[in-house]
């Protein structure tokens, strides 16, 4: 019962985290310096954008473990990597992003401007773990799109998993521009909003046909 339940919530809990996720790109400032941080729209953002994550990895869990026979080693290399960096993002966002990064923001915000001390370290660990989970949903996409699970006449569902995986490349230009790598999160947003969807219709599908008589 636990594992049908799971299954069912899983392309809705995925839907929810992207659509979230998508907010917390749409509504982020466009930097991550003093006078970004200390405005009145950061925590809330990041608080947003750690519950997106609780939900995505909710529903990234579900869909593995619902299709994991079907994604081969291809997908089981996506999902551990997808996971474990994913997993710190809830984490960074919440505790980082509305506690210690708007302290440190308005006690010595030296520290945090380009070229301050905590500047580029954070900056290197935010992409590291960007680069961890992004190629875990690289692999996962691909996995998927090679496996039978998204039907080859569902459109919305195949395109947001091209979107996933074209928003990954993308995302390593947040090293060079800020709004690179916004752009690319919202791809990869709205990417799993549609993969969620596709989930969804295949559960709905799957229902509809134990329902009918033999």
């Amino acid at each position: 019962m636990g594992s049908q339940s799971l299954a069912h919530w899983t392309g809705p809990t995925l839907m929810l985290g992207g659509l979230l996720l998508a907010i917390h790109y749409l509504t982020h400032p466009l930097g991550e310096t003093p006078p970004y941080i200390l405005t009145n729209v950061w925590a809330p953002v990041h608080f947003i954008g750690a519950v997106s994550w609780v939900l995505i990895l909710l529903g990234l869990t579900g869909f593995y473990s619902q299709y994991s026979g079907l994604l081969g080693h291809l997908g089981l290399a996506g999902f551990l990597l997808a996971f474990i960096g994913g997993a710190n993002r809830p984490g960074e966002l919440l505790v980082v992003g509305t506690v210690i990064g708007p302290l440190i923001a308005a006690q010595a915000p030296s520290l945090l401007d380009a070229g301050g001390y905590l500047y580029s370290p954070l900056l290197l660990t935010v992409g590291l773990i960007t680069v961890i989970y992004g190629l875990g949903f690289f692999l996962l996409a691909i996995a998927t799109l090679r496996s039978a699970i998204v039907p080859r006449t569902a459109i919305v569902p195949r395109l947001s998993l091209w979107m996933v995986i074209l928003a990954v490349p993308l995302a390593l230009g947040f090293f060079f521009l800020f709004i690179i790598g916004s752009i690319a999160g919202l791809l990869f947003s709205l990417g799993l909003v549609g993969w969620g969807y596709g989930l969804w219709l295949n559960e709905t599908s799957m229902q509809t046909d134990s329902a009918r008589p033999a």
